[in-house]
Parts: structure tokens; sequence; C-alpha cells
């Protein structure tokens, strides 16, 4: 990772990702998967996939397709559909193991397809780590495990905090 932005918390990290990844795309819509969960601000849980967080806010954010986890050919399904229709798709948010969906870890090579289909199709890719980062999963990102490079990482401040602390070398 080349750059790095402190936020006051996990929503935070979510919306500002939206956000760069808006500014740098110009497209409007996200692909986010059933199960997820992002924060409770709106845009963060706007993303996520479950209900229990979500009805209470209905109308949510608009602009939003979710499709099943582990699943990479939706994902690409899903941001086709939207391309052939006229619509840009800003980004594609996962986390790279579902932590409140029940800790559920995708196939191996699923991140790493993912990271191809956006490649392919001009879309960033945001992972959020704020449950999975910072050595949990036995690399410092769970991205690593699959050798793959988002274009945006998220992590709770706090945390950061210790880790530049002990490391001074968080951004390489």
């Amino acid at each position: 990772m080349q750059y790095c932005f402190f936020t006051n918390g996990g929503a935070g990290a979510v919306e500002m990702s939206l956000k760069l990844a808006r500014i740098a795309t110009g497209g409007r819509w996200y692909i986010s998967t059933v199960g997820a969960f992002h924060g409770k601000s709106m845009g963060a849980i706007s993303m996520g996939g479950k209900s229990t967080y979500r009805t209470p806010y209905i109308p949510m954010v608009q602009q939003v397709q979710h499709v099943q986890y582990g699943v990479a050919e939706d994902i690409r399904k899903a941001i086709e559909n939207l391309q052939a229709v006229g619509e840009k798709v800003a980004g594609v948010i996962l986390e790279p193991i579902q932590g409140e969906a029940g800790v559920i870890i995708p196939p191996d090579g699923y991140l790493t397809e993912v990271r191809k289909i956006c490649d392919e199709t001009g879309v960033a890719l945001i992972f959020d780590e704020i449950q999975t980062g910072m050595g949990r999963t036995g690399t410092m990102w769970r991205y690593e495990y699959e050798g793959v490079t988002p274009k945006k990482v998220m992590a709770m401040e706090n945390e950061m905090y210790y880790i530049i602390r002990k490391r001074r070398n968080l951004c390489r």
C-alpha cells in the first residue's frame, strides 16, 4: 500500500473509501456481498448485506448491488449488467473474511479473481479489513494471503496507532 488515511473508526473508513472510489472512477454504483457488515453509518450500512441492520433504515443509500459472497462470477455479472445499461460502477467492497456473517472464509482464489475482474472493468476494489487486519489471520492484512493488492484498505484507527508506533513503516 502506498498511502494511508486515518479516521476515528471503521464506519468512517468505509465512508471515505466509498468517496475515494467515486472520485477515482467516476462511478456511482457499488457491488457488495450478502452477509457483509461494513458499519452503522448510513453509507456503510447501505453496503452491508444483513437485513437485521438495514431494515430499520430503509430506504438505504441507492446504487448498491448485493451478490453472493465467495462467488467471483456473481461480481463479474453484476458489473457487466450495470455497464450494459449505461451505469458506471465505482467499487467492489468486501471483507476478505466475513466476520459478522459467521467467519466465512471464501474459496482460495476468490480475492485474486475479484482483483482481476476489477482490473478488467475499471472498478476500484475495497477490502474492509476492520475485523481481519492487523495480523489477526496470519498476515498483516488478509488480502496478502492471496498476494492481492486492493485500491483501498480499511482498519480502525486505535489499532493503526499501535502498529505505527511499533513499526513506523505501515505504509510501503
